[in-house]
């Protein structure tokens, strides 16, 4: 609980499941370049944590990954991410907005549930990604921005069809 700021000085593949779940005081995280997963549960219920700085390595976020990180409200998903597993946004409640990058393609079930202040996901890649039927709970206040001419692809396909308000950038 002491623990308000990590910046790893060492190689690493991964960060582990639960690694650092419920540290409450963790404010700040830097992860370093080389990580490829971030495992389930990893920072689930850090609740003062507000700054994330994701490498361009990573290529999955891991099941409940930042569960209840109620302070989080940005986080910058690097471009080279594929997944997004179940619930691992689920709970950030002061997440506002969201921009999944163009390699992504999976998000799954309640990825973004209980984010009750996101009011817009920006959605990267032209082709929609696999997704649940459920990616967040309040899709009629959620502006998707997709890119031009991906809006009708989005609007048909399973999970993204749950938006009631999809822009083309």
């Amino acid at each position: 609980n002491n623990i308000s700021s990590i910046e790893f000085e060492c190689e690493l593949t991964e960060i582990r499941d639960a690694m650092f779940e419920d540290c409450l005081g963790l404010t700040r995280v830097v992860v370093p370049e080389g990580v490829e997963s971030i495992g389930r549960e990893a920072f689930r219920g850090c609740k003062a944590l507000t700054s994330v700085t994701l490498p361009a390595s990573l290529r999955r976020i891991g099941a409940m990954a930042f569960r209840a990180c109620k302070a989080m409200s940005h986080i910058d998903l690097p471009e080279g991410l594929e997944v997004i597993d179940e619930e691992a946004f689920d709970y950030c409640t002061h997440l506002t907005e969201l921009t999944v990058p163009s390699t992504i393609r999976q998000i799954g079930n309640k990825a973004f549930y209980n984010c009750d202040r996101m009011m817009q996901l920006v959605v990267k890649t032209q082709q929609p990604p696999t997704a649940a039927e459920k990616i967040n709970d309040n899709l009629k206040k959620i502006v998707l921005k997709v890119p031009a001419g991906a809006a009708q692809a989005y609007g048909s396909a399973t999970g993204w069809n749950k938006f009631r308000n999809i822009q083309e950038e």
